[in-house]
């Protein structure tokens, strides 16, 4: 007896080690919404690459890979819009249910629509040299080369820090760029609209390529516009059908006491808005690809 239970232990850990993979494998974190040119997915233990077709669920711990004049756009749970360029390597993972994109190299787009985050959660965006918190903001994030980072904001502001100085956070705004590095302080500069402008052309899909997609789907685009028109659009369509059946239901009993409230009361066929569904982040508790930090958040919470 004393023989075998070291082996029956053994044998459950392997047996939860592999639940716990399988599980993070299939919790979804987005859902494909356009794919031009050629790019792929590393899935599992033993990985496995495939191509990337539109509407591919998109799991943690999934890294995609785009090609030369290639691009993909990613769903993140109607929350949030990941725009990949070309010659980009990207993961998906999630901490303490706090979605992380894993930029290894390369040059992607994020939009956060902030109407459908939760109180304090926002999205990590983790490259080699730094970490940012993004929430309701539309940022740029580059890898150029494998020493440096650069991270853009459109619009609204981001806090950073570098791999470098974990305890010094910085405060990008829109129109501001800050470059990092692992050795050198960082940098953090005003741009102009044509430079900021010839940035965001990265985020728009090649000319003359084919799209592995549905033009003709209304759903599909709608998520091709930025995440926080996502939501803006979802909101107000819910709020129309809110107003719609409350709408309804007065006239029905304001036509009840009209007639003397004789007869039965009609019953209001009213509809509400809830939630529109589709894929969700969340579910997966899977460490962070790179070095145990700390978070942008505990970072915030020591200052004050």
């Amino acid at each position: 007896m004393k023989k075998t239970l070291p082996f029956v232990i053994s044998a459950a850990v392997l047996l939860l080690n592999v639940s716990l993979s399988w599980a993070e494998v299939t919790t979804k974190a987005g859902t494909i919404t356009l794919v031009i040119g050629k790019a792929s997915v590393e899935r599992g233990t033993p990985a496995e690459v495939q191509p990337v077709h539109f509407r591919d669920p998109v799991y943690l711990k999934d890294s995609i890979t785009t090609e030369k004049e290639s691009f993909v756009r990613v769903l993140m749970g109607r929350k949030a819009l990941v725009t990949v360029s070309e010659m980009s390597v990207l993961t998906i993972t999630e901490d303490l249910h706090q979605a992380t994109i894993n930029l290894d190299s390369g040059f992607i787009g994020l939009s956060v629509a902030r109407k459908r985050m939760d109180d304090g959660e926002y999205i990590e965006i983790r490259t080699p040299h730094a970490v940012a918190a993004v929430r309701g903001t539309k940022v740029i994030a580059e890898v150029p080369t494998p020493d440096i980072t650069r991270l853009t904001v459109i619009e609204g502001h981001v806090d950073v820090y570098a791999l470098s100085a974990p305890t010094q956070v910085i405060s990008v705004s829109t129109l501001q760029s800050v470059q990092t590095t692992l050795t050198a302080p960082s940098q953090l500069k005003t741009l102009t609209p044509q430079a900021l402008k010839e940035k965001q052309q990265r985020l728009n899909p090649p000319q003359g390529r084919n799209s592995d997609s549905t033009p003709s789907d209304t759903v599909v685009n709608i998520q091709l516009g930025n995440a926080t028109k996502i939501a803006e659009d979802l909101t107000q369509e819910t709020n129309s059908k809110q107003q719609t059946g409350a709408q309804t239901n007065k006239r029905i009993f304001s036509g009840s006491l009209n007639s003397g409230m004789s007869g039965t009361p009609s019953s209001g066929g009213g509809t509400s808005g809830g939630n529109p569904g589709g894929p969700t982040i969340g579910g997966g508790s899977g460490p962070i690809i790179g070095p145990s930090l700390p978070r942008i958040d505990q970072i915030n919470a020591r200052r004050r």
